[in-house]
């Protein structure tokens, strides 16, 4: 279906995906969850829903065919030059001045500091209505450097927590890793 409908607009379609480590997308998904859908409950909640990238890939893959399906991972240690500009290398387009970035992407989506976010999971169960829930947040966007600077980040979930989450994917990671990275050691 989605193919079929792809390619009534489309006849050269690519896929180009950014996968991220479990442990940190459930952090990422757990930030935007607080912030901005007003959650309330512990992060390990999450955990089971985390999704499926091995199917996820193999999906598209069947689908639109493997080598139209680009994956790309997403750490900033391998998003030496950005986001954006990584994006347009995959599809063979260098980022000049024909590409107009979006307002403040410097920093793309960035996450409070747990603290914070953490208070603000509070406050989520505040009555505030969501020009009021918009304050905070910035308020607290504003107050992240400083936290950042003068408290130590305590991880949301522990080292055990964290390695129990990447290493239950590891080995479909690693194949998805070596099919459609090239990376014959497996890392994404």
């Amino acid at each position: 279906m989605l193919h079929g409908l792809a390619s009534r607009y489309f006849t050269d379609i690519r896929i180009v995906l950014y996968l991220r480590r479990q442990d940190t997308m459930l952090y990422s998904t757990y930030n935007q969850l607080v912030r901005k859908k007003r959650f309330t409950r512990d992060i390990r909640c999450l955990a089971p829903v985390l999704p499926d990238y091995h199917t996820m890939v193999h999906v598209l893959a069947a689908t639109f065919g493997q080598e139209n399906v680009l994956v790309r991972p997403y750490e900033q240690c391998q998003l030496r030059k950005g986001i954006y500009a990584n994006f347009l290398a995959t599809l063979g387009l260098a980022l000049d001045k024909k590409y107009e970035l979006p307002a403040g992407s410097g920093s793309v989506n960035a996450s409070l500091h747990q603290d914070l976010l953490e208070f603000m999971r509070h406050c989520n169960q505040l009555p505030l209505l969501k020009p009021e829930t918009e304050i905070l947040d910035q308020a607290l966007k504003g107050l992240c450097s400083l936290f950042l600077a003068n408290f130590k980040v305590e991880p949301l979930l522990s080292p055990r927590e964290r390695h129990e989450l990447i290493s239950c994917q590891a080995d479909k990671d690693a194949e998805i890793a070596r099919t459609f990275l090239g990376r014959p050691g497996g890392e994404l």
